[in-house]
């Protein structure tokens, strides 16, 4: 979930990159894009939403909240071990900690409540929204309203199938997860600001453990110990959890913010197209349209987000 951080130049440094901007705003710019930094993003969302299928796959064997215990568990685990994070002695920075690994925690949890009544598509598509509320807040321009009602627009579609065969209880779960997931990405900016590397992350999960392996052992005690769900619970920690962060943290080396943003928007068709590989889950045409329609809201709001005269972008 490294994916929406990324910490702003400091003030200073932005004002001299914006006067220099004024100064040279005929010199013609070229960006290159990394192809190796396309290839580790890509890698990134393959691993998140390969796990989230995996996880669904162990859900006839333990139920979600076991399987987000789990992970949670087990990821916690392995963070833990590699960065090896001091706990912080600043109140401010402990209580964003605790808040960002709530957040993760119910994000996690919801989901996986969606996904046990949803396509893997549609329940990340609605999710989706989430990022996309927090690129269109505040802003003015006819084009985010645009983008707005086309995302609304989507969740219409999915919420009047008219085929009848939506969960209602599951598009409940997926837009609380959608809430959870707003709040992580500006709880993350936060206890970026105030940690280093992935430390911040790693004591988040762990504090994501405490709150949802409760709810595991409430669900199914058994299934905790049990050897096959453990062997999933793992591959979905390492696949979820440590494996998609490892790629996000190096593609955004490579990768301006802007182009990996607009590879990340296309993660609920990554999400679709997955649950149809892995999961032979079978949309309807409305269903790809309503993908589609958020999709191409997410991208179009990242594209056009604070782009105005004078900025950096």
């Amino acid at each position: 979930m490294s994916r929406f951080y990324r910490p702003p130049p400091p003030r200073s440094v932005r004002h001299a990159l914006d006067r220099n901007h004024h100064q040279q705003h005929r010199a013609p710019v070229v960006r290159y894009v990394s192809a190796q930094g396309v290839g580790l993003a890509l890698l990134g969302i393959v691993s998140i939403q390969s796990g989230q299928a995996l996880a669904k796959i162990a859900f006839p064997l333990a139920g979600p909240l076991p399987i987000a215990a789990l992970r949670f568990g087990l990821g916690a685990m392995i963070l833990l071990l590699l960065w090896r994070p001091r706990l912080p002695t600043h109140r401010p920075t402990q209580l964003a900690i605790i808040a960002l690994g709530t957040s993760l925690a119910g994000l996690n949890v919801f989901i996986y409540l969606a996904f046990a009544r949803l396509p893997l598509g549609l329940a990340t598509t609605l999710q989706f929204l989430g990022p996309l509320a927090i690129s269109l807040s505040g802003s003015r321009r006819r084009l985010h309203a645009v983008w707005a009602l086309l995302s609304a627009l989507g969740v219409m579609v999915v919420v009047g199938d008219p085929t009848g065969s939506i969960s209602a209880t599951g598009v409940a779960f997926a837009l609380i997860s959608a809430v959870c997931m707003g709040a992580y990405i500006l709880l993350s900016a936060e206890v970026g600001a105030r940690t280093r590397g992935g430390t911040g992350l790693a004591l988040a999960t762990a504090w994501a453990a405490l709150l949802t392996i409760p709810l595991g052992i409430g669900a199914d005690p058994a299934a905790l110990t049990h050897g096959p769900v453990l062997a999933a619970g793992l591959a979905v920690a390492i696949l979820s959890t440590v494996l998609a962060n490892s790629f996000e943290l190096h593609a955004l080396r490579k990768l301006p913010a802007s182009v990996f943003a607009v590879l990340v928007s296309l993660e609920p068709a990554i999400a679709a197209l997955a649950g149809l590989v892995l999961l032979s889950e079978h949309l309807t045409v409305w269903q790809w349209f309503a993908i589609g329609c958020i999709v191409t809201a997410s991208i179009g709001a990242t594209r056009t987000h604070n782009r105005t005269p004078g900025s950096l972008r």
